[in-house]
């Protein structure tokens, strides 16, 4: 608790992290990939066309961080029982995406979720967790965003 009150909490370790489902596109990335845009300081991070799709522009000067999005090949496979076809898509590796943080952007205000923001307005000690300077934010995940019944706040 030391680290918190005087000041020498890591900067990575600031954010409190509570699943959230808002559409921002890295709320359905790899737990890894959102723990990497947390460590580089944003709650929300897109590729460069992501931003230009909702009417925000990377500013000028500004170095991407990258995260690992999945190499995959899809094949058609036929059961040799039945002759029925099946599409099975294979991992074959990573590739490195730079993407950039909402704060390196300029443009069209992004819309409020403020569903979201009275959830943690009204989380207990969440006014110490900021006394202290402590970003609270939400996120989400790939599991969340394909299983919407394990999605709970509790």
């Amino acid at each position: 608790m030391g680290l918190f009150r005087d000041g020498s909490v890591p900067k990575a370790l600031a954010p409190i992290f509570v699943r959230r489902r808002d559409g921002v596109p890295c709320r359905r990335w790899s737990w890894s990939n959102q723990l990497i845009t947390a460590l580089h300081g944003y709650a929300d991070a897109r590729g460069f066309r992501q931003w230009e799709q909702v009417g925000r522009h990377v500013k000028r000067g500004e170095q991407a961080f990258y995260i690992l999005a999945p190499c995959t090949w899809k094949v058609v496979e036929q059961d040799s029982e039945t002759g029925a076809e099946a599409d099975r898509v294979l991992l074959y590796g990573f590739r490195s995406v730079p993407v950039f943080g909402h704060e390196q952007t300029d443009g069209r205000p992004l819309p409020v979720y403020t569903e979201n923001e009275r959830f943690i307005d009204g989380l207990p000690l969440v006014s110490v967790a900021r006394a202290w300077g402590l970003n609270v934010a939400t996120y989400g995940s790939a599991e969340t965003a394909c299983c919407p019944e394990r999605t709970s706040m509790a």
